[in-house]
């Protein structure tokens, strides 16, 4: 039988409670890359899945990756979503493969105490890869779920490895070994891997001299029971490794414990009928995901507070029977919340968030849901409760990418609590989806209102164009001079040509502020990854020099060819890394990084990102981020950076985004790809 490895992939089964958790963590609020891994590593073949995607040609990279966590990043947190849901409905559809719920428990059982044994093997003997010892364990058995979902009939473990193996060679013409490794190796995952899940049944002497993965994975498969071989585990432990037989009692001592954990918090379940219920629960939570989506489509069309709030209320009462609503919004410097909106579109409530004492800011600073009190107290917790009454009122953050956007003041029934048991995954959802709209709307509110502002500012700019212009001329004049007193035989002369190119640079940019009529960029194809190498290379030697600054650099070999105009890219650039600069302490880091990305359309993009590990921004910081503001780098900074850089890179027909958070800030550039052919 042929086996076509994509559409084996695609077509693993998995245990519903296994899914259960993986849906709930997914969609948790401000969920991070490492409690998805930590999730998704659970699952064989949501992990199989995921690795072949991000390891793809769809996502332009040249380096494939066997770390979970990578593959998480590169995919984001979106991507991971949309794959997981596209899991779960699939499984509904193929009803699980017609595999029965005790041969996916017991696989389960199986890789999972292969991943785990791995792991703690490799920690014992050093391997300088613990992670990619867990992946080959838990991925070690994957071609024999692919066979027994090819073929359910067949799909039984009742006799020897020995037995198993000679079977699936009878009925498909290999084994699952050959299978797993084959699919490893279209999954971009390394030779080691393919080779571990390939060699794993092999005879003690055959794996002497085999790769340390190769046979951390042969022990594995060994001491969970899962090996053709006939030595007994204590002895290819010693002959392998010189691990004692108490040794290897007690690791497995210790993974049988972790892994009857692991099955615990997954509620994992013997009894049919409890195995039943867990699917009917994962088709709610399906119904559920639906049901969010498609009351927060209301929400994505409101273009002012006052109809976002009335299509907000018709949502919370249609799905969590909410009778009464209030929106408070962060407004644009992020100081106040504002909400209680009239027919005029005015805030009737203005939440100063630096000196309030109510339940409404302490929920919107603290990020947890707060019953108000009727009496005593903050008296707009009190005025609130009169107007909701005789329902009690809670307020709920809206929390958007880790940042607080606003507060719901919510009426449920007396004796009711916010929210229910039965409801905890729809309302979660609800907040999420909530969250992201309220953005949205924030944001188109703030570009609205921008407008004039900008021209103010861009006014300003004209009348200092001419006053700017002597200076640079006197600067330009006496680097010539100072070019021809030094001659050709110096290293400085290089240094100087390229202060004289920035310095035509600014010249140029001036000449464009000053000019009213169009403002296109040309379509002239350039290398993106060799301009970012360029500008690495000049700050690395001044400011980061003088800073004690760490800067790093991740490029293609190939280049990553961009339509647009090599000066406004460069200013683009130059804007954004002397920024991660300038929030730096001294010892901080940069890392610059270009690649070819590929929308979900198929079309080819370039990716510039550039982040730093500083303190990341504020609130109010990130409220106003693309707008022009007056700066708070003191004298010498317009605070018009980031609002020329984001027009730059709309001109140029790309996109800019930002992510920010206590470990550092990340800036997006994405650019459509200047190369026809891609």
């Amino acid at each position: 039988m042929n086996i076509d490895s994509q559409s084996a992939v695609d077509d693993l089964p998995s245990l519903p409670q296994v899914l259960i958790h993986i849906v709930e963590t997914v969609y948790q609020d401000e969920v991070g890359v490492q409690d998805l891994a930590s999730v998704i590593q659970r699952d064989t073949a949501l992990t199989l899945r995921l690795v072949a995607v991000a390891n793809s040609g769809r996502y332009g990279r040249a380096l494939a990756s066997s770390s979970l966590r990578q593959c998480i990043v590169r995919l984001g947190l979106s991507s991971v979503r949309s794959l997981i849901l596209a899991m779960v409905f699939q499984a509904f559809v193929d009803g699980f493969k017609g595999l029965g719920p005790a041969y996916l428990r017991a696989f389960w059982w199986r890789s999972a105490t292969a991943a785990h044994f791995a792991r703690r093997l490799a920690h014992l003997l050093g391997y300088p890869n613990a992670d990619e010892a867990f992946l080959a364990g838990l991925l070690m058995n994957c071609g024999e779920l692919v066979l027994a979902s090819r073929s359910p009939a067949e799909a039984r473990r009742d006799g020897t490895e020995a037995e198993q193996l000679a079977r699936e060679r009878r009925l498909f013409g290999t084994d699952h070994a050959r299978v797993g490794a084959d699919i490893a190796l279209r999954s971009g995952l390394s030779p080691d891997l393919a080779d571990a899940l390939c060699f794993h049944h092999e005879p003690m002497e055959n794996l002497r001299d085999a790769h340390q993965l190769v046979k951390i994975v042969a022990l594995s498969s060994e001491a969970t029971g899962q090996r053709v071989a006939a030595e007994p585990a204590w002895t290819l432990s010693d002959g392998l490794f010189g691990l004692n037989q108490s040794l290897l009692r007690e690791l497995l001592a210790a993974v049988r414990d972790e892994v009857a954990q692991l099955a615990a918090s997954l509620n994992l379940k013997e009894e049919e009928g409890e195995q039943q219920a867990d699917v009917m629960r994962l088709q709610q939570m399906l119904s559920n995901i639906g049901q969010a989506e498609e009351a927060t489509r209301d929400l994505l069309r409101a273009r002012a507070p006052v109809a976002f709030e009335q299509a907000l209320e018709r949502g919370l009462g249609l799905l969590l029977q909410i009778r009464t609503s209030l929106l408070f919004v962060l407004d644009e410097g992020g100081g106040l919340l504002e909400g209680g909106y009239g027919d005029d579109g005015k805030p009737g409530f203005a939440v100063d968030l630096a000196t309030s004492t109510s339940r409404v800011a302490q929920a919107f600073q603290q990020r947890v849901i707060l019953k108000l009190a009727a009496a005593g107290g903050s008296v707009l917790d009190q005025q609130l409760c009169r107007r909701f009454q005789p329902d009690s009122c809670y307020a709920v953050p809206l929390v958007h990418e880790r940042r607080c956007v606003g507060i719901v003041v919510a009426g449920v029934a007396e004796g009711r609590v916010l929210p229910g048991a039965d409801q905890a995954f729809l309302f979660g959802l609800l907040r999420q989806q909530i969250a992201a709209a309220l953005q949205q709307l924030r944001e188109s509110l703030c570009d609205r209102g921008a407008v004039p502002e900008l021209e103010d500012w861009q006014q300003r700019v004209r009348e200092a164009i001419h006053e700017a212009g002597n200076p640079l001329s006197i600067i330009r004049n006496y680097l010539d001079v100072l070019r021809m007193r030094i001659g050709d035989q110096t290293l400085a002369r290089g240094e100087i040509a390229l202060i004289g190119e920035e310095i035509d640079r600014i010249g140029s940019i001036l000449l464009r502020l000053r000019e009213s009529g169009d403002e296109s960029v040309p379509e002239e194809p350039l290398d993106a990854a060799q301009l970012v190498a360029e500008v690495a290379d000049v700050f690395r030697k001044t400011l980061c020099t003088t800073r004690k600054l760490g800067l790093t650099t991740d490029l293609p070999s190939r280049p990553l060819p961009v339509r647009g105009g090599r000066g406004q890219l460069k200013q683009v650039l130059v804007n954004l890394v002397k920024n991660a600069v300038e929030a730096l302490p001294e010892g901080g880091s940069i890392a610059l990084a270009a690649a070819p990305v590929y929308a979900e359309s198929g079309a080819p993009w370039a990716e510039i990102s550039i982040t730093d590990d500083g303190p990341g921004l504020t609130d109010p910081m990130m409220a106003q981020l693309f707008r022009p503001v007056s700066s708070t780098k003191g004298e010498g900074h317009s605070g018009l950076g980031l609002s020329i850089t984001k027009k730059l890179i709309d001109q140029m027909g790309g996109r800019l985004t930002c992510k920010t958070g206590m470990t550092g800030t990340r800036f997006q550039v994405l650019l459509p790809s200047g190369d026809a052919d891609r």
